[in-house]
């Protein structure tokens, strides 16, 4: 958080602190995991999706 402002990072870290039992944390390699959300991908078939391929737009060019 370097590149922000010294009242900005303030802020984001107010808000990390509050919530930090929802982050991984480093120190004890511990992973949290919810049983609240659930969820399922559904297939329409077993053959796959085929799409054409389109033209990346030349403004994203040097993102991509």
């Amino acid at each position: 958080m370097d590149h922000l402002p010294q009242e900005e990072r303030r802020l984001i870290e107010t808000v990390v602190l509050k919530y930090a039992h929802v982050f991984h944390d480093e120190d004890t390699n511990d992973f949290k995991a919810t049983a609240v959300v659930e969820h399922e991908i559904t297939n329409e078939g077993d053959t796959p999706t085929r799409r054409p391929q389109y033209r990346t737009p030349f403004a994203l060019r040097e993102e991509i």
